[in-house]
């Protein structure tokens, strides 16, 4: 008798496993529906971005530039003044005029590391597969009275999120994450995705994006235009020399 006590909770053991499996599965089919699949995204090769940043009742023009693998050109004009943060899959370099700097110069290692995330094309939960990331479904919970499905991710390069998918559309309304640089390590910084519409290649892209740390809107962007597979010139991620 208990051989087969043994047998059959280890069975159900498997079952569950399986079951989290399947649900992971069935979460990430419906969101592939609605957000790309990944044949959709291999084909775009570049993007631009088209937006403004506003904090504390300010609006700065902000364009950015992406090309695969993960190069990335974000130009942000305050006070007339314009503000460059790249990185060219080599080098994340910077020119912050208020900061007195005219010139280029290569970011501390925090710094490099945010910038590198910006120019990502992969969405991990669409290429866990392929590309080795770990994802594991954590339940659900409610965001701002929208049930989600939690969903925990750790990328190849140790990156770690929390990602969170509405349960009715599929849309991805927050993700959360843990700074890492000096000034702010330990911090946790929940990104809100919302305005979803329709662009041009039938991709459903978000248009706003509130940043939050403790609760406290740290500044939202607003997207104008996305643009896919634009001409894009690879001097503009080079560090001025």
């Amino acid at each position: 008798m208990k051989k087969y006590t043994i047998a059959f909770i280890a069975f159900l053991s498997v079952l569950h496993i399986s079951v989290q499996a399947q649900s992971l599965e069935e979460v990430i089919e419906n969101y592939t529906k609605v957000n790309g699949s990944q044949e959709q995204w291999d084909n775009i090769k570049t993007m631009k971005m088209d937006g403004k940043f506003s904090q504390q009742g300010m609006e700065f023009p902000i364009i950015a530039h992406m090309k695969r693998p993960n190069s990335v050109h974000t130009s942000i004009k305050v006070m007339g003044m314009e503000i460059i943060q790249a990185y060219d899959g080599k080098d994340a370099w910077m020119i912050n005029p208020l900061m007195g700097k005219k010139d280029a110069e290569l970011m501390g290692e925090e710094d490099a590391k945010q910038t590198k995330k910006q120019g990502k094309f992969e969405d991990p939960l669409l290429t866990y597969k392929t590309k080795g990331h770990k994802v594991q479904l954590a339940g659900k919970e409610e965001i701002e009275g929208t049930e989600c499905f939690k969903i925990e991710v750790e990328e190849v390069d140790g990156d770690k999120s929390t990602v969170f998918i509405d349960t009715e559309n599929y849309l991805k309304l927050m993700e959360r994450s843990v700074l890492t640089n000096a000034q702010t390590e330990g911090a946790v910084i929940e990104a809100f995705f919302s305005d979803y519409k329709e662009v041009e290649n039938g991709l459903l892209m978000w248009h706003a994006m509130d940043n939050k740390i403790g609760g406290q809107s740290m500044g939202t962007m607003i997207i104008t235009k996305w643009e896919f597979n634009p001409k894009v010139d690879d001097k503009i991620f080079k560090m001025p020399k």
